[in-house]
């Protein structure tokens, strides 16, 4: 209670009056019974040598800050440098596993990367790339490739330095090419290439492909083979191309799958024709697991578990209830 109140209070009291020293008497106890507010305290003065101190710590904390991040961008490595704007775009890259030196510069690659004219690639383990005319090529590990500019009536020219690699060549105009010791040239088709100790090796699986060398050419048609090297004529070889290519292709299975379903992929991954009558594909379910064995066994197993009847003729086979 402050002093104005005690004395409105006094004035409202309606017995006699006090004396003014009673007054001031009471008012002056209940002055000092009152507590005494504490009296705020004054903001505390920091020394100017520690706010200095202070903010040169926070200074350096954000100098430091920047300076690590800018190091990690720095020396961070780049996956995917920036393209050549000299060269045009190739294709992409289908899988991992491929190294690219562009500029000067490795990386590995990562789908689905763009791949430029002058790339050259090489493998760590099996990889894929898909080319922009819709062919593809698949890369053994080891294999070494340069993606060429092509030169006049041609549509794609790869170099194949070592190692070997299959390719699925996209019909189309103008001419596909593979260079090595050998060229080989196609407009659709697949087959295999590998180039070993100067000596350029073709086996076809699908179409046809010419063989050239600085001293004659050599026409191959599916489930041919044949070798080059600089200086010699092309000469024909025995390889059986599916044996040849038989890393190239993937493990499958097929579960309940129809016959003709069967049929149709071993006719895009082998030399095998099929020419198979309408009642042994009615109704007639597969469950089968391929991975590595010679297709030519696949093959004859199929038909006997199926319980068809078969007549092969090199690379063609007949079935028949």
């Amino acid at each position: 209670m402050n002093t104005r109140e005690i004395e409105d209070l006094l004035r409202s009291y309606e017995g006699p009056q006090p004396r003014p020293e009673t007054t001031r008497a009471v008012i002056n106890a209940a002055a000092q019974a009152r507590p005494a507010q504490p009296a705020p305290k004054p903001p505390t003065a920091v020394p100017r040598r520690r706010r200095t101190v202070r903010i040169l710590r926070w200074g350096l904390a954000a100098v430091a800050a920047c300076l690590i991040i800018a190091v990690i961008l720095h020396f961070r490595p780049s996956h995917a440098p920036p393209s050549p704007a000299a060269n045009p775009p190739i294709g992409t890259v289908a899988s991992d596993g491929l190294v690219i030196l562009r500029d000067g510069k490795q990386h590995p690659a990562l789908p689905p990367e763009t791949l430029f004219v002058n790339d050259k690639l090489e493998t760590r383990k099996r990889a894929d790339i898909s080319l922009a005319d819709g062919s593809t090529i698949r890369l053994d590990e080891g294999a070494r490739v340069d993606l060429r500019e092509p030169l006049e009536g041609e549509r794609s020219r790869v170099a194949l330095a070592a190692g070997r690699i299959f390719l699925r060549v996209a019909g189309g105009q103008g001419t596909f090419v593979v260079a090595g010791s050998a060229e080989v040239r196609v407009v659709g088709t697949s087959f295999g290439v590998q180039e070993k100790e100067g000596q350029t090796s073709v086996n076809v699986i699908g179409g046809s492909v010419v063989l050239q060398s600085d001293a004659g050419s050599l026409t191959l048609e599916r489930g041919q083979s044949a070798a080059a090297r600089k200086g010699a004529p092309p000469d024909r070889t025995t390889v059986d191309p599916n044996a040849a290519v038989i890393w190239a292709r993937d493990p499958t299975r097929f579960e309940n799958q129809p016959l003709a379903n069967v049929l149709d992929w071993i006719g895009r991954n082998s030399t095998f024709r099929f020419e198979v009558s309408p009642e042994s594909l009615n109704e007639r379910r597969v469950s089968i697991a391929i991975m590595d064995e010679p297709m030519r066994q696949i093959v004859e197993a199929l038909a006997l578990t199926c319980g068809l009847q078969y007549a092969m003729d090199k690379d063609d086979v007949k079935i028949q209830k």
